[in-house]
């Protein structure tokens, strides 16, 4: 990371840190405010008239979003979501935001001009990760025995299902060559499927990355794309970062770290930093995880450290805004089981204590 990218984050943080002295989450006493379950009469709580930059975090175990203000870290509207929402993807026109709920058999749509409920659907197959078209009309969403469900954001159906064979462990879309890639790692590979046809064509296959002083296959788990869908990154068993064309399937380098250097770690992207086409990126590990900035576009050649790994927690996602400030959803230990925090966080910065842990985040401008 550069250093004038390192202040700049150290100098938001700085301003957001004085100009808060109280965090809506704790009290003075810093217990967390516990969020109370839609069915004890919170179904929907709003504050203000008009929607406002948010950050949109999600609470499974009360089954709530919150809409956070990105500045003091305030909440400003809580809504009641049924299904124990998780994931949280933002719509291309960023007017809907898109829920996991019912353990991964249903999407719950967001309207987020007017911050409330919108219509469901339901995918029986089920899911584990999802993804929008460029179009903003269609979601491919892929299971874990390699499953993937064609939605229509139209018709609110499941148009068709596709199977590519193998479990899967990732999805993702180029908009550029408008192609789907389901990872496969058991094969070693990643399935290549047409997004107008839903033909497969030929495999890419990753190849080998390093591992106890020698090389192992790469087995890919989660994947990205770039911004502009050119190129192609997934995550290896290991924790390896291997970045493909996407078109040819071409392997252009692979970016790892020691520290990573594990089977129990396996790699989730979050989401880019449109200020520099950088992805976040953190492992699933316990408990002092860190969190890299991964190149998306050439060179492939190195990752920057975003946050350090030496404080006891998970994040469940790091989202930025448009000009590369950073926030994230984290589990920590009790009594602070979930919070939300700017990226970089040190201790004694500011948080919002979540009571509960999070489900997933996401940046709505």
């Amino acid at each position: 990371m550069s250093a004038s990218r390192v202040l700049r984050r150290r100098v938001n943080f700085a301003i957001v840190f004085f100009a808060a002295l109280i965090v809506v989450g704790c009290s003075a006493n810093n217990t967390p405010t516990y969020f109370p379950a839609a069915s004890e009469g919170l179904a929907s709580q709003n504050v203000g008239s008009s929607p406002a930059p948010s950050l949109l975090v999600t609470v499974p175990a009360t089954g709530q979003l919150a809409f956070v203000d990105p500045l003091s870290l305030q909440i400003q509207t809580l809504l009641g979501v049924p299904g124990n929402p998780a994931d949280i993807v933002m719509h291309p026109t960023h007017q809907f935001a898109f829920l996991n709920v019912s353990g991964g058999t249903a999407l719950q749509i967001v309207d987020l001009v007017h911050r409330k409920l919108a219509s469901s659907i339901s995918v029986p197959a089920g899911f584990d990760r999802f993804v929008f078209n460029a179009d903003g009309d269609r979601i491919y969403a892929v299971n874990s025995t390699g499953t993937v469900s064609v939605v229509s954001i139209v018709s609110k159906s499941v148009l068709t299902q596709i199977v590519v064979g193998a479990q899967s462990g990732g999805i993702a879309y180029s908009q550029k060559y408008h192609k789907i890639y389901v990872s496969t790692p058991d094969t070693n590979s990643i399935a290549v499927l047409d997004a107008v046809t839903f033909k497969a064509g030929k495999p890419f296959h990753v190849g080998r990355c390093q591992h106890g002083g020698g090389t192992e296959p790469c087995e890919p788990h989660d994947l990205a794309t770039s911004a502009d869908g050119s190129f192609l990154l997934a995550a290896s068993r290991f924790g390896e970062i291997v970045a493909l064309d996407a078109q040819s399937g071409n392997v252009l380098g692979i970016m790892g770290r020691a520290e990573r250097d594990t089977p129990q770690r396996r790699v989730r992207f979050f989401t880019i930093d449109p200020a520099n086409n950088e992805i976040a990126a953190g492992d699933g590990a316990c408990c002092n995880q860190i969190v890299w900035l991964v190149p998306t576009m050439p060179p492939f050649s190195s990752e920057t450290e975003l946050t350090e790994g030496h404080f006891p927690m998970f994040f469940v996602g790091v989202v930025f805004d448009g000009v590369g400030n950073a926030w994230g959803a984290e589990g920590a230990f009790a009594p602070r089981s979930g919070r939300v925090v700017g990226v970089p966080f040190s201790r004694g910065g500011l948080e919002l204590v979540l009571g509960s842990a999070p489900g997933g985040i996401a940046y709505s401008p």
